[in-house]
This record gives structure tokens, C-alpha cells and sequence, in this order.
């Protein structure tokens, strides 16, 4: 099984799902609300999950969008409020805890500017860090995903998320929604491949 466990954990890791040891052993939840900080509008996935310890694609239920900072704290506050921060596990995506960041093909003033958006959204990812903990949730802080998706710098599309997420949502998502949403989905412990049922028995039953 041993064996087997770590062939599953070397083909996630090279088509970019990210699972990993300690992934078989993250306590799971009924409820996730996923975030990719932006300084201007954050991308938000919420999933509620039928079956935290057995997930289930197709059982399942995603809300996804994207919010301002006020509007953020506004639904964390109502999820307090309504569900409750036992019930909610938080997760943010941390682009601070990247070793650095790399602009290639930038210079001069277009460099300059790049790394200071970059900076204005690492420090919005750490007020929603620490806004959510006063409110009283579980907050996880994540570092970015390794890219996968077959869009200009290998940026998710809708059509990559539909791959492997059955029903996506029909209202338009921008990029950081659709970053949220694999966030979301990869710390559930649900898999990017719809044809690998292996990995996510392996991950159920840890």
C-alpha cells in the first residue's frame, strides 16, 4: 500500500495537484472558504462538503466569486454569524511565503509597478490573515499552487476548472476566483483528475 501511496503522491505531484504527505493528515471540514487576496476585488471559493472525511466531486456544493475588502470581512462576519468559525476553515493563499518573486520579461517603471501591486496584495492576504482569526476562525495560510492551467502563463481557465469540477458555477469568475476555487478544492483533499479515483480513496482513507 506503502508503494502505492507514494506512486499516487508523485503522479499529483507532477501534474501540479500538490498533494503531499502531510496533506493525508489535515484535519477536513465541513465547510472551506478559500481565498486569493487581491487589493482590489479577492477571489473567494466556499464549498460545503457533504462528506469531509469521503469527498465526493459530485457531492459537493461551490459558491465562488470575488468580493472588495469590506465585503470580505462582511461574509466572514455572517459565516460567524450564521454557521459558525468551528464549522469554517479558512484558507489563504500566502504569495508572501514564496522565496521571492520573479518578473523576467519586466523593467524599469513596469518592474517597479509589478512589485508594488504584488506587495499591495500580499499585505491585503495578511489583514484577511488576521481579520479572520479575531473573528474567531481556523485560518490556514497556503503557499501558491504550482501552476497547471492552459491559459497565457499557464493561468487556470473555466475550461480547466470544468475538467474536474463537476457543475461549475455559470456566473463569470475572474482569475483570482478561479485560483481560489483549485485552493479550495485541493485542501478538501479532492482531486484534479477525474480518472485517478485511487488518489482520493488513498486520501479518505489515511
Amino acid at each position: 500500500m506503502m508503494k502505492d501511496i507514494n506512486d499516487l503522491l508523485k503522479l499529483a505531484e507532477e501534474r501540479g495537484n500538490h498533494i503531499s504527505a502531510s496533506d493525508l493528515r489535515k484535519k477536513r471540514y465541513e465547510w472551506i472558504m478559500a481565498i486569493d487576496p487581491d487589493i482590489e476585488r479577492s477571489g473567494v471559493c466556499v464549498l460545503k462538503i457533504k462528506n469531509p472525511q469521503n469527498p465526493k466531486a459530485e457531492e459537493v456544493t461551490m459558491w465562488a466569486d470575488s468580493y472588495s475588502f469590506p465585503q470580505l470581512v462582511d461574509r466572514l462576519t455572517n459565516g460567524a454569524l450564521h454557521i459558525g468559525t468551528d464549522k469554517i476553515l479558512v484558507v489563504v493563499e500566502g504569495g508572501w511565503l514564496n522565496a521571492k518573486s520573479c518578473f523576467h520579461e519586466a523593467q524599469g517603471r513596469c518592474a517597479e509597478r509589478i512589485a508594488k501591486n504584488v506587495g499591495a496584495n500580499h499585505q491585503t492576504g495578511k489583514l484577511l490573515v488576521e481579520m479572520a482569526q479575531h473573528i474567531g476562525y481556523t485560518v490556514e495560510v497556503m503557499k501558491p499552487l504550482v501552476k497547471n492551467g492552459s491559459g497565457k502563463d499557464r493561468k487556470l481557465t473555466n475550461e480547466d476548472l470544468a475538467k474536474f469540477i463537476p457543475n461549475m458555477p455559470k456566473n463569470r469568475i475572474n482569475q483570482d476566483t478561479r485560483d481560489a476555487i483549485r485552493l479550495a478544492w485541493h485542501r478538501a483533499g479532492l482531486s484534479e483528475d477525474r480518472d485517478r479515483d485511487t488518489l482520493t480513496a488513498i486520501l479518505n482513507n489515511r
